[in-house]
């Protein structure tokens, strides 16, 4: 299937295209469309989640995406905004993992540890329409990468007064940006990100087979998800305890996708790993308490993932957050029903 078609199956029932203001979200109209009376709809589905938005939350619609690239390690945690984003790339880098989180839906606040960007970043960015990336810089051949990358470089060496250091937490772990100064220096003309998925409609049920979670490990690095039905979502768990946000909230994203990807050496830097995200692969994807195994596939970094079932239908996700871990193959599994209830009341 060329690129374009495949564009058009992912938008195809996902949303409508317009010219004008908020393009980015569907029309909810007919009888029970809520107008202003002046001709703005106040109803709309941002492209992100597949969630509905209203009200004045619909203009932030209207806005670019904001890719920050966030600290995981060990000294990182609990991190700030990373439940307010839309979707999160979870990427190997050196012994752990870090996470690309795209912002765009939701009123988001302070956002961090804000960490350097890696070579694994421009391909991804390149799906969202030319968004801005906040991050901390990184070295010659990664900022060389970032110059032909497809966004708006909004890193903290180009717009320092857009980002704080935290006196609670210790360098280069205590960086912080404020969303709200990355998107007023958003250009003149800048446009929202496109849809990246498909999505149920209404009460429809979720594909698959009924599954307790998965579970992702790298070297020593391990992270699990347990579907929390109360919560409608997967609990995310790192080296067996939960992970939360600052408010002690666990992090649990509607749906959660595992992909399998090559990881190559970086031209950058011969120590660091860099995602082949271009090309194709083994996927999982966990929605509703199930999951659904199938294939992703993707030819072009402006092309969002196919993600593609055995029988070659379009696998579509919960309207919500979706979290992406780009895994080596192998490296993932269906969890086990007794070890996610252990999680459960761990």
């Amino acid at each position: 299937m060329s690129r374009n078609a495949r564009i058009a199956a992912v938008l195809c029932g996902v949303v409508l295209v317009l010219g004008g203001a908020f393009a980015a979200g569907f029309l909810l109209g007919g009888e029970d469309d809520t107008s202003s009376g002046e001709g703005e709809l106040d109803r709309a589905v941002a492209p992100l989640t597949g969630l509905e938005v209203t009200g004045e939350a619909v203009a932030r619609l209207d806005r670019p995406a904001l890719a920050a690239k966030i600290d995981n390690s060990e000294a990182a945690v609990p991190q700030t905004g990373l439940e307010d984003a839309d979707i999160v790339y979870e990427i190997r880098v050196e012994g752990v993992t870090r996470f690309l989180a795209v912002f765009h839906s939701a009123e988001v606040g302070d956002i961090g540890p804000i960490r350097s960007a890696r070579t694994s970043d421009p391909a991804l960015l390149a799906a969202l329409n030319t968004p801005l990336f906040a991050n901390s810089g990184g070295n010659p051949g990664v900022l060389t990468a970032l110059q032909s990358a497809d966004a708006f470089n909004v890193g903290d060496s180009i717009t320092p007064d857009s980002y704080y250091r935290s006196p609670e937490r210790e360098a280069p772990h205590n960086l912080y940006a404020k969303s709200a100064d990355l998107w007023a220096l958003a250009p003149v003309g800048s446009r929202p990100p496109n849809p990246q998925f498909s999505y149920l409609a209404g009460e429809e049920p979720a594909a698959g087979e009924a599954a307790a979670g998965a579970t992702t490990s790298d070297a020593d690095f391990e992270v699990a998800y347990v579907w929390d039905d109360r919560r409608g979502g997967w609990a995310r768990y790192e080296y067996g305890l939960p992970q939360t946000d600052e408010s002690g909230r666990q992090l649990a994203p509607t749906n959660v996708v595992v992909l399998d990807v090559q990881y190559s050496q970086s031209q950058a830097d011969a120590t660091s790993p860099e995602a082949l995200t271009v090309g194709s692969g083994s996927a999982m994807v966990f929605v509703g308490g199930r999951v659904v195994s199938g294939t992703w596939a993707r030819d072009d970094p402006a092309a969002p993932f196919e993600l593609i079932a055995a029988d070659g239908s379009t696998i579509r996700l919960q309207p919500g957050t979706t979290w992406i871990s780009l895994v080596d193959p192998g490296s993932a599994a269906v969890l086990d029903e007794q070890t996610a209830q252990q999680l459960l009341g761990s």
